[in-house]
């Protein structure tokens, strides 16, 4: 496996990782942190998810 190669498979699995919430607090603590906010709202939160699994599936799409 070339370095090309392997970040794809870096990517990949560390969106998907990223991706496996347990509610929506931490959904929105997590949101808090990348955004360095105090709040965010809910359609920042629906907005976030739906990103974040699109990029999930973009990387997922790019591996052999």
């Amino acid at each position: 496996m070339d370095k090309r190669e392997m970040k794809k498979h870096i990517l990949f699995h560390a969106l998907d990782q990223y991706d496996k919430f347990q509610s929506k607090g931490e959904i929105a603590y997590r949101l808090q942190m990348i955004l360095d906010r105090d709040e965010v709202t809910e359609a920042m939160q629906r907005r976030f998810v739906l990103v974040l699994r699109e990029m999930v599936e973009n990387a997922e799409s790019k591996l052999e």
